[in-house]
């Protein structure tokens, strides 16, 4: 970080601040999170009511450099409840939790500087992680995203006319002493974009662990669409592939998944068609060395149960402590859907000015 500390080193008379955010206040009710009134283990019927305030200053110090920042304000608290705070960004979280409590009101979620010269645009810090339809990196910028994709990284990202090329380093560091299980990554890319047209492919290598049990894991995401006006459309193509070995003597492990996804928009006057459609992989023996299992990002929302909240699995193995008013006996302990086939049609219709229908079908 030398280098940009020498930028912001130099005397700035005034910096022009550009604000953006957002309030949201959201609802849910669930007649049952098995969907099986028959379940010895359902939960019944649970409700939640939460708010989140987001606000994302931006200075612009000078024409070249700038300051970027997310604050997340009273982050996923619960009305009546205590602010919840989660060190990382992408830690899998409870639906409904009840003891990672903190009286943290703000979380500075990203923190990056930007430098822009005449070869391209230099950024720095920890900065949102997003590419092509969000399918597997995604930063949960959206009005109904609930985690987001960040990571601390130096990148570099050049033009040639219509081509963009990215290149960047990564870190995941513990900084734990005498530990050397810290992940480390590199990270490229390739884009074509004209108005209306945009084809990329998106490489993200990831490596943790010293030499002797070392896990890599390269990822390789493919994404292009097409924008006529009347016309959208958009196909993603990803895969893990890696190998390796984790953590518990689980050695010679190999990783090789696959999944896609597409979009397709048709307008008629008032009238709009579309169809979504995606493929993620499974795995028929999830308990030998070789990981089929492909998971879409839990911000690429098709519905609550795909992919934000995926049905859980329920299992008696904890005792209902005393003097809750839930009954903790049937609890969250994994998830269930381990692949997917979906189609989703839908139809929408502009009723007036800044008024839209639709109807969707998720099968």
């Amino acid at each position: 970080m030398l280098l940009f500390g020498l930028f912001l080193s130099n005397a700035a008379h005034a910096a022009d601040v550009f604000w953006d955010g957002m309030y949201r206040l959201r609802g849910q009710y669930f007649d049952s999170l098995s969907l099986s009134d028959s379940n010895p283990d359902a939960e019944g019927s649970s409700n939640l009511l939460t708010h989140r305030l987001r606000l994302q200053p931006n200075w612009r110090i000078s024409p070249k450099l700038s300051l970027h920042t997310q604050l997340d304000i009273l982050p996923l608290q619960s009305f009546g409840g205590n602010a919840l705070f989660y060190s990382a960004p992408t830690q899998t979280i409870p639906l409904f939790p009840d003891s990672t409590q903190s009286s943290n009101p703000l979380t500075v979620t990203r923190l990056w500087g930007e430098y822009r010269s005449k070869y391209g645009l230099l950024k720095m810090g920890r900065v949102p992680l997003h590419w092509g339809s969000g399918m597997v990196f995604n930063a949960g910028n959206g009005a109904w995203d609930e985690f987001g994709n960040s990571v601390d990284r130096i990148q570099f990202t050049a033009q040639v006319q219509n081509l963009y090329v990215l290149g960047g380093i990564e870190s995941y560091a513990e900084n734990q002493t005498n530990l050397s299980d810290d992940t480390w990554g590199i990270a490229g890319a390739l884009y074509y974009a004209k108005s209306k047209t945009q084809l990329g492919l998106y490489l993200n290598y990831r490596q943790q662990g010293p030499a002797d049990t070392r896990l890599g894991m390269l990822t390789a995401d493919l994404h292009g669409g097409i924008d006529s006006g009347d016309l959208q459309a958009e196909l993603e193509l990803a895969v893990h592939y890696g190998n390796g070995d984790l953590d518990g003597g689980y050695d010679d492990i190999s990783v090789l998944a696959f999944g896609a996804a597409t979009k397709v928009g048709l307008s008629m006057n008032k009238l709009g068609l579309g169809l979504d459609a995606g493929f993620a992989q499974g795995d028929s023996t999830p308990n030998d060395q070789t990981i089929n299992t492909f998971h879409f990002n839990r911000d690429y929302n098709l519905s609550l149960m795909m992919f934000e909240e995926p049905m859980p699995i329920l299992r008696n193995e904890f005792v209902t402590q005393e003097g809750e008013e839930r009954d903790l006996s049937a609890v969250r302990t994994g998830y269930s859907i381990s692949n997917a086939i979906y189609l989703r049609p839908n139809i929408g219709y502009n009723i007036r000015k800044n008024l839209r229908g639709s109807l969707s079908l998720l099968t």
